[in-house]
């Protein structure tokens, strides 16, 4: 309840509680950003321990969150885990290789990406509570996004340096302007497929024969349909009722327990010491209190000679901090302090701190009004997820004990629940609750669908929603009827016909242009469109695509000759096509811009090769 309190505090803006931690590389670190549990180890690269986590958001980096990829079907899913694993196993490598050729990134420019961040900029400017709250959101602590950050800063610098080692010959250059630039001179003429079409005609014969042949391919897979009972938290909620004499208490036992907290909120800096020898610390961080006694500004001083590189570029700011966060002995002598108060060196298991309180606050009680919608949905959610969980476990008993004839309708009743019933589903899966996968297991397993048992309980969401499945019917695999699939049967065969036409029309035209008449002769003689592509480029324009397309496809005609092809494009129409010429641009007669922009494809291009089969390289090495 005091939690409840305290987050509602902040939710409405009341209170301000940043948790800005004192190490972000620092050994120990992390206990204060995590709950102590630790993600299970996936693979181990290089003495680099490899998360459950890290591949999770491995792939919500490239786009598949968590709720995505729990619905895909485990094979998938394992394919897609093992290419994030790929990536960062190559991302430790490549590190490796920048390491151990001396490259290294400074605290500054660490510092200075953290600063230029927009995701953690409010106002243009970094802003403590933003950074943490994004950081908590993406699953990271500060210490983590620290080390990725720096790992991510050397890697780049090591695949910039491969990528900007790159380059194109002359030779190749010319080739690639050759090959880019080049235009066409082509006549085609279209037969259209449309007319041909509609002037088909299929009697009920051929259409019969067709259904025949196509038997194989009509036929429908068994299906079953079964009724079923489902449990919805989300539908128990907008059941439940919380009256205003509840809402009241709660609020009144909440308020009660907010005034014993509410106790003055302080802002606290610090400057850390944490390198070389004990002495070497306590010497420097002594010097430094002796500079701050006189009169020296506390914030200049922790961005030149603060070791923690999580807050030495804010000036040591670690927001309104709750002391249960910091170490026992930063959070007694801050304790102590008045407002712009400096410490003594503090020794923690960090290293050598000074804290300053920057700011005090009290903080503000929020009003009933304000808590009141709050409240109410939050005692309706306690009451639908006791009345979900003792749902629950009487469904399982319910179902357990149904069998043959009986119907779930009697476990619905007993429940004040509701039974329905599926529409067919093969084993692949269907519409409505056969979109879920273990349901279409649980139809078609053995207890089901042989024994005719109910299913055991599936909770597709924990907590959330919960089915159970009975046969109701199977339906036997069958080959569709005629009248069914007969308006299928009669497009192919219109279809079909069509295209034997026009392929055939358009061979004996193709045959004639072979032969020496002119393409342009026989389109206006057959009354067809035609048209000219002169100096057509490799895309764009307004000729036929797929005229375009295989005109580019074929082999340069001899000088003075031509090549005739023909294509089908996608509406059906048949194109003869002939091309008359290829042009050559003159290199040295391109423009600049132009040239330098398709040098700089073709060297992005060779670099982005080189670098990924460098890359397959490393994870074929770190895999042995």
């Amino acid at each position: 309840m005091l939690q409840n309190m305290r987050d509602n505090l902040k939710s409405f803006g009341l209170i301000i509680v940043v948790i800005i931690s004192i190490p972000f590389v620092l050994t120990g670190a992390e206990q204060f950003f995590t709950s102590g549990s630790q993600e299970p180890t996936v693979a181990e690269v290089n003495g680099v321990a490899i998360t459950s986590g890290d591949v999770a958001r491995e792939l919500s980096r490239l786009g598949i969150p968590p709720q995505q990829l729990e619905t895909m079907d485990q094979s998938i899913r394992q394919l897609f885990e093992q290419q994030a694993l790929s990536a960062i196993t190559s991302r430790i490598g490549i590190q490796t290789t920048a390491e151990k050729e001396g490259m290294v990134v400074s605290r500054a420019a660490i510092n200075e990406r953290m600063r230029e961040e927009p995701a953690f900029q409010r106002d243009g400017q970094f802003d403590p509570d933003v950074y943490y709250s994004v950081l908590q959101q993406a699953g990271y602590t500060p210490s983590s996004y620290v080390a990725g950050l720096e790992r991510d800063l050397l890697t780049g610098q090591f695949v910039g340096g491969l990528l900007n080692s790159d380059f194109i010959s002359n030779t190749e250059l010319e080739q690639a302007v050759a090959a880019a630039e080049q235009t066409r001179d082509f006549y085609y003429l279209t037969i259209p497929m449309a007319p041909v079409l509609s002037a088909v005609n299929v009697d009920e014969e051929s259409l019969k024969a067709h259904y025949e042949n196509a038997k194989e391919q009509l036929q429908v897979p068994e299906q079953v349909v079964v009724e079923y009972v489902e449990l919805n938290l989300s539908k128990l909620i907008s059941a439940q009722s919380a009256s205003e004499q509840e809402v009241r208490q709660r609020f009144e036992e909440e308020l009660a327990e907010a005034r014993q907290q509410n106790q003055q909120q302080r802002r606290l800096a610090h400057i850390l010491i944490n390198q070389g020898s004990d002495a070497e610390q306590q010497q420097l961080i002594a010097d430094i209190k002796a500079q701050l006694d006189q009169d020296g500004d506390f914030a200049e001083l922790a961005q030149s000679r603060s070791q923690d590189a999580g807050t030495a570029n804010i000036g040591g700011d670690l927001g309104f901090i709750d002391p249960a966060i910091l170490p026992a002995e930063l959070a007694a002598a801050a304790e102590q302090l008045a407002l712009n108060a400096v410490s003594a060196p503090v020794k923690t298991d960090m290293g050598y701190h000074l804290v300053k309180v920057t700011d005090l606050q009290q903080a503000a009680l929020p009003t009933f009004e304000e808590q009141q919608h709050r409240i109410g949905n939050d005692i309706k959610t306690e009451q639908a997820e006791a009345r979900y969980a003792s749902l629950l476990e009487k469904l399982k008993e319910a179902a357990y004990d149904t069998f043959g004839d009986d119907s779930l309708k009697k476990v619905a009743d007993e429940l004040d629940l509701e039974m329905a019933l599926s529409e067919p589903f093969s084993r692949n899966g269907g519409t409505g609750i056969a979109t879920e996968p273990v349901i279409v297991t649980a139809a078609y397993s053995k207890p089901v669908y042989n024994d005719n048992f109910s299913s055991d309980v599936q909770e597709l969401v924990p907590g959330e929603r919960a089915i159970v499945v009975k046969l109701k019917e199977k339906i036997p695999a069958r080959t569709q009827a005629l009248e069914e699939v007969r308006d299928q049967l009669l497009a192919e065969l219109k279809n079909d016909k069509a295209s034997e036409q026009v392929q055939a029309r358009g061979e004996s035209l193709k045959a004639r242009v072979e032969s020496g008449e002119s393409l342009e002769e026989i389109a206006k003689t057959e009354q067809l469109p035609w048209q000219v592509g002169l100096q057509t480029k490799r895309s764009g324009g307004s000729v036929d695509a797929a005229a375009r397309d295989r005109a580019f496809a074929l082999p340069a005609p001899a000088q003075g000759e031509s090549r005739v092809d023909s294509v089908t494009n996608n509406n059906g129409d048949y194109i003869l096509l002939q091309l008359t010429a290829v042009n050559y641009p003159e290199g040295d007669k391109l423009p600049d811009a132009q040239r330098n922009a398709l040098s700089a494809t073709l060297e992005r291009s060779s670099a982005n090769r080189d670098l990924s089969a460098y890359q397959s390289w490393i994870v074929g090495q770190l895999s042995k």
